[in-house]
């Protein structure tokens, strides 16, 4: 699996991609491929909303070239604005687009400590939806997983959508959610629940890590 950041060289990169050396390339786990348009003056919201489409704009350039080289692509986002995406293309046979989705809905206090300036937990939902409608397939990634999350809540609440995948990990960003959770415990409830969400459930290798469990098969 690889990392694809959305920058100058982005194009370039996609353009010489390789589907026989790539099993999966996901855009983008660090930097977010599509930017926050939330601010408190008129001015830096027009200004935003420029360097949006200018985003936007060159995400589906990458995306074009990604899917004529027949790259198994995974985009990953906070902004429910993905949704536009489906006003300009019709759909990807290899690229699935994805939201995090790190709690639950009646959560969403704790999603504008940790993720401020961000879509609401209820709207990325949605946009998985609707993207789901105009035919596109769609996954979500549970990382990081914010305090006072029902993990399980949470995932059977998403089984039921029509996602391809469901990705759990421990954090990627933040020092304060290190120690969130019951790492061991966590892992124990997913390992035994796993089945029951297979194929679409996959724990990601840092988070078995935490809880020690180094042994289990991750697809990561």
């Amino acid at each position: 699996m690889g990392e694809l950041r959305q920058n100058r060289k982005a194009i370039q990169i996609a353009a010489k991609a390789n589907a026989d050396n790539i099993d999966c390339l996901v855009i983008s786990f660090v930097n977010d491929p599509l930017p926050r348009l939330y601010s408190n003056t008129a001015l830096l919201d027009k200004a935003k909303e420029s360097l949006y489409y200018s985003r936007l704009n060159h995400l589906i350039r990458i995306l074009d070239i990604l899917e004529k080289r027949k790259i198994i692509t995974k985009v990953l986002t906070k902004n429910a604005n993905i949704l536009e995406i489906a006003h300009i293309r019709d759909s990807y046979d290899f690229i699935t687009l994805g939201c995090s989705i790190t709690t639950n809905v009646y959560n969403e206090s704790v999603t504008k400590y940790f993720e401020p300036n961000t879509s609401s937990i209820r709207d990325r939902l949605l946009a998985l939806n609707l993207l789901n409608k105009h035919g596109f397939k769609t996954w979500v990634s549970i990382e990081p997983i914010l305090p006072n999350t029902n993990v399980l809540g949470l995932i059977h609440s998403l089984v039921s959508r029509n996602v391809s995948e469901i990705w759990i990990g421990k954090n990627n960003y933040d020092p304060e959610l290190m120690f969130a959770f019951n790492w061991k415990q966590l892992c124990k409830t997913l390992l035994k629940y796993q089945p029951l969400y297979y194929p679409k459930l996959k724990i990601k290798l840092e988070l078995l890590k935490a809880g020690g469990i180094i042994h289990a098969k991750s697809q990561f």
